[in-house]
């Protein structure tokens, strides 16, 4: 069944704007709220005009998708400029933090209706306890998002052509001149299936029910499709439940603004079509990446490794990598290929953990994928807990991201990393719930003190991660914490008729 009002929702949640590689990320403070709230109103009318183009562009691109072979694996997007006559022309995203929508004057009563962890944010201590952003991942070293560096408002910029996003021109397309906001922060990143060390990425993403996304990687042994409420406020989650959602108690000013909540005649729905953007910054050590893996390699062929040919070696380093991602670059499982790349299983979705692969012989159970979507790893029939229940379990905690790649342009000198946006509409029992209890949990599925060998915060331990094997289960030690934070917030993804209702607040 289609969503009832794809007209008020913004449209990065449902196409990933990936007919428009580029991307300006633009982090703001409010200076002056009634000027923003001003600018606030004017793009929520062009927003919804660019839904419309979205839209347009979504159907010629699942056309194309269906003709042509899928790219994953390299680092271009699924679509050539030529393929759309009306590439230039901006899309847009934008959401605030709590403190944002308190400083543009969002009324107490709205504002104290958000969930908890949106409220108390990112950066709150016991937040950062669960997210692991603790010693030198702490917010107090990050270069945004902490409290000496806060942030009120994202807006996000998506563009077919470097040349649009020019700062200069950016913002005079925008309009930023006088619109009571202070740009803090730009970072420019791109579109790409290929993350910075070298791996296929966005594989395994969930679908949103009656979305009508692209399926770029299909899972068929179980749906992965999940409910519109576990992406979108105001929709049924995969408990049968709305999603706790923010209210306002009076009546908006203007016919429509908000809609109702239903069976509740005296409030107003401020969160309806909207979504919470757990959004990070990751800078990735790719030089230092390819010294483990190669060093490694060489431990794992012993004495052989001296007289070993330059492609045994590489070899040897490019199994080593795909043992901590738990993929091949390509994008192939080691579920389906534990030896050897196998590079027509790239967009393989379609695999499973419990009967084939329990004890992490073929997939380490510490690989990042098998933490980040243990699938039915977690089955137990003696209480029950059957393969399909185990999936189910795991879908209760799935996230969708939007993730790319910075810099805007590939080669470019200086740092390299991952700009990560993942929605959902419980930020505690989705996005924290990963961070806390598959992804950087030492013990989990009772491994030996290992963590996640993909995500910050491992300086400082005894950085190891268990190999299981059909004979004998070894150890790779001394790995570097590769990827580091550098900056972070929670915002709210507000609909449009929420924006405009922010807009028109006096």
């Amino acid at each position: 069944m289609p969503l009832p009002e794809p007209h008020d929702i913004q449209r990065l949640i449902l196409r990933g704007y990936r007919e428009r590689p580029v991307t300006s990320y633009l982090l703001m403070r409010v200076t002056d709220a009634a000027a923003a709230r001003t600018w606030i109103g004017r793009l929520a009318e062009a927003t919804a005009e660019a839904n419309r183009l979205a839209d347009e562009d979504a159907r010629q691109l699942d056309a194309h998708l269906a003709r042509a072979p899928a790219l994953i694996g390299t680092a271009h997007p699924a679509w050539r400029r030529e393929d759309n006559d009306r590439v230039r022309g901006l899309r847009l995203m934008l959401a605030f933090t709590h403190r944002g929508l308190e400083r543009l004057g969002l009324p107490a009563q709205v504002l104290e209706t958000f969930i908890p962890e949106f409220r108390q944010g990112m950066t709150a201590p016991h937040r950062s306890r669960v997210l692991g952003d603790v010693g030198s991942e702490a917010p107090e070293n990050w270069r945004w998002g902490s409290d000496d560096s806060p942030v009120d408002m994202l807006c996000a910029v998506f563009a077919g052509s470097h040349g649009e996003l020019e700062s200069t021109r950016l913002d005079a397309t925008l309009g930023l001149r006088g619109a009571g906001l202070e740009v803090f922060e730009r970072i420019g990143a791109r579109l790409s299936f290929t993350e910075p060390f070298g791996f296929a990425d966005g594989l395994s993403q969930p679908r949103i029910e009656g979305a009508g996304t692209a399926r770029v990687a299909p899972m068929t042994r179980w749906d992965n499709s999940l409910p519109a409420g576990e992406f979108l406020l105001g929709h049924r989650n995969a408990y049968e439940q709305l999603p706790v959602s923010p209210y306002a108690l009076q009546e908006p000013p203007g016919p429509g603004v908000l809609p109702r909540v239903p069976g509740q005649r005296d409030r107003w729905d401020f969160g309806r079509n909207g979504s919470f953007i757990a959004m990070r910054q990751l800078s990735q050590d790719v030089e230092g990446f390819r010294r483990f893996t190669e060093g490694q390699a060489r431990r794992d062929l012993g004495d052989r490794a001296g007289g070993a040919s330059e492609q045994t070696l590489r070899d040897a380093e490019e199994r080593v990598g795909a043992r901590m991602v738990g993929r091949w670059r390509s994008g192939t499982p080691l579920e389906l290929a534990p030896e050897w790349d196998d590079p027509t299983h790239r967009t393989e979705n379609d695999f499973a953990y419990a009967k084939e692969d329990r004890e992490g012989a073929r997939c380490p159970i510490g690989a990042h994928v098998r933490r980040s979507n243990p699938r039915d790893s977690r089955t137990d029939e003696a209480i029950g807990v059957t393969p399909e229940v185990a999936m189910e379990r795991v879908n209760h905690h799935r996230i969708l991201r939007r993730s790319r790649v910075y810099p805007a342009k590939p080669g470019e000198d200086g740092e390299t990393g991952i700009v990560f946006l993942a929605y959902n509409t419980n930020l505690e029992r989705q996005f924290e719930f990963v961070q806390q209890s598959w992804s950087p949990n030492a013990h989990v599925d009772a491994l030996p003190d290992a963590r996640d060998p993909m995500l910050p915060g491992a300086e400082g331990a005894d950085n190891t991660m268990t190999v299981q094997r059909q004979t004998l289960a070894t150890r790779m030690r001394g790995l570097s914490e590769f990827v580091k934070m550098r900056g972070g917030a929670y915002f709210f993804m507000p609909g449009l008729r929420a924006l405009a209702h922010l807009a028109g607040i006096s």
